[in-house]
């Protein structure tokens, strides 16, 4: 027994020494890119020209583009089968490039684009777009001669959005231009996590601005070629920006890797990404502690709106053309079958697993079901009544309470829905208001309630809501320019929300996990989330040095 003690007593010296050792788990930095504040134009040439440009602009009579800060915008939202154009006539030489950029907000479906943004060229349309979601440059080359160079925002007969719009700025017609310059951001970043590398190329109508990326000392960070940065451990370096079209310009800022952070994993279908639309379609994971930097899991055929967590799957309904299939999805391989059954004609916007009588609900349509998770049935139990204008969305607690959201622009209103009955309560309004599809989920290890609230591109991200308070408090947007997800859930399950001693939840209980504990009651870090509660080894309500010692104990296998 004393040589017992005096070996945990060793090992306890020894976690002490190497306290500054990091832990590994994921993050993510913001990194999307704005345009730089500038003065307001003082018309519209002065909007659509580059810095000191001296292009010609004409515009429509009906619904004329219009000064909008320092850029130019459309101006016939929400009005059917009409235009705005805008347009320029220039006489090029041979080698002459036009570029500009441009946000293009609009409806379509893969190369269709219902309302969105024509160029044309000599009265044909070179390009359109209809779903950019955040600034973007194009350029091409010209031939030599006279062009008429329009920008027309179009939209069709039908879905007349407040946000079906384009922005232009910096048009040039001339020679290629070089990148002259790179401004770089300092990158903070945890061990074990990722962050976007944040840069600016000059001038704004560079052709070019695609560059590489380099790290002085990957011991400490490495960056892939999209300008990811890994952290790798404790310290700093440089992270080096250089252009390709002209390699002799550069910019360098300082890379600065912190202990590893915690946070709750969380997973949910694309219905959107406001990024280019890259990774619509897909589930997706990523970190309460920042949502912003997210990982593709599976590719889904189409739409799924309602979908929930159970017992190592996930359970959902297609929503398509002709294809409402239930589907499974193994939540650690992400393969997914096809039971057999169908939603039919309904559409399920809502699911949530309740583990206090072992039950899965869905919203489907206006009214509250059951599903049969062997063969994906519906029982209706009854249309929602009460305090439930549209509900969006629904969660469900460790204890059997259910949650839902309402269906409104400005101040949504959350609700408790009776199981039995369907009848909805409203508890009170919230401060923001949402958009058609919405989703929420009741992480059982933190015992926290996570909405991935949509209202528009402009307006999205990931929060937790406080049933008791209503207090709303924002995570960050997710991904990089925001998404629109359905179907969040976590893992975690009443009773089994972790492993114990789990600290860096990483799967399995090592001696860095006691080290994370120790430091956590010495007050040299502080763990949350998931990773505190499995610290907590006696389960006594706080991280001490004796649950370091239990975990160093489960570690060396002694317990």
């Amino acid at each position: 027994m004393k040589t017992m003690k005096k070996l945990l007593s060793l090992a306890l010296a020894a976690l002490m020494i190497v306290l500054a050792l990091p832990s590994f788990a994921m993050q993510a930095d913001d990194a999307s890119i704005g345009k730089a504040p500038a003065r307001d134009a003082a018309n519209l040439n002065e909007a659509l020209n580059v810095p000191s440009g001296t292009l010609d602009f004409q515009t429509s009579t009906d619904y004329p583009w219009a000064v909008d800060g320092d850029f130019a915008i459309s101006t016939n939202s929400g009005m059917a089968s009409t235009t705005s154009s805008v347009w320029t006539n220039v006489t090029t030489s041979a080698g002459d490039m036009l570029g500009f950029e441009f946000w293009a907000l609009g409806e379509g479906e893969g190369e269709y684009v219902f309302d969105g943004l024509q160029l044309i060229i000599d009265g044909s349309i070179v390009a359109q777009w209809w779903q950019t979601n955040s600034w973007q440059r194009y350029s091409m080359e010209l031939t030599a001669g006279s062009h008429e160079i329009r920008f027309t925002y179009k939209k069709d007969y039908s879905i007349d959005g407040i946000y079906d719009l384009a922005m232009l700025d910096n048009v040039y017609v001339g020679q290629t231009i070089l990148p002259s310059s790179i401004s770089v951001s300092p990158v903070s970043v945890a061990a074990g996590r990722r962050a976007f590398v944040n840069y600016t190329v000059l001038p704004e109508n560079a052709m070019d601005k695609s560059c590489t990326f380099t790290t002085a000392d990957p011991a400490v960070a490495t960056v892939d070629a999209d300008g990811v940065v890994t952290g790798v451990s404790v310290g700093t370096t440089t992270v080096t920006v250089t252009s390709t079209a002209n390699p002799s310009v550069s910019g360098s800022a300082a890379v600065t890797v912190t202990e590893a952070a915690d946070g709750v994993e969380l997973e949910g279908f694309v219905l959107m990404d406001f990024d280019s639309d890259a990774l619509t379609y897909n589930w997706v994971r990523f970190y309460d502690s920042d949502p912003s930097f997210v990982e593709t899991t599976a590719l889904m055929p189409t739409d799924t709106y309602g979908a929930a967590y159970y017992n190592g799957s996930v359970y959902g309904y297609l929503y398509g053309a002709g294809d409402s299939r239930f589907f499974v999805m193994d939540a650690s391989t992400h393969q997914v079958s096809y039971p057999g059954g169908s939603s039919g004609n309904a559409m399920v916007r809502g699911m949530a697993y309740n583990y206090a009588n072992d039950t899965m609900y869905a919203i489907v349509n206006d009214a509250l079901a059951t599903v049969d998770l062997s063969s994906g049935a519906l029982h209706v139990i009854a249309d929602f009544t009460g305090s439930a204008d549209d509900l969006m969305t629904i969660a469900i607690d460790g204890e059997g309470n259910a949650y839902g959201l309402t269906l409104n622009s400005i101040r949504t209103s959350l609700v408790r829905i009776n199981l039995d009955t369907a009848v909805c309560t409203e508890l009170g309004e919230l401060a923001l208001g949402l958009n058609f599809a919405q989703s929420m989920t009741w992480d059982h290890g933190t015992n926290t309630l996570y909405w991935a609230r949509e209202l528009d591109v402009m307006d999205s991200g990931l929060y937790t809501i406080d049933v008791n308070t209503l207090a709303v408090t924002p995570c960050g947007r997710i991904g990089r320019a925001g998404m629109e997800i359905s179907c969040l859930f976590t893992t975690s399950e009443p009773g089994t929300g972790g492993l114990i001693g789990d600290a860096d939840l990483n799967g399995s209980v090592t001696i860095a996990d006691a080290i994370l504990a120790l430091r956590h009651a010495m007050g040299l870090s502080t763990l949350s989330g998931q990773g505190l509660a499995n610290a907590d080894a006696d389960a006594n309500g706080s991280v001490t040095t004796a649950d370091a010692i239990i975990i160093l104990r489960l570690a060396m296998g002694l317990n």
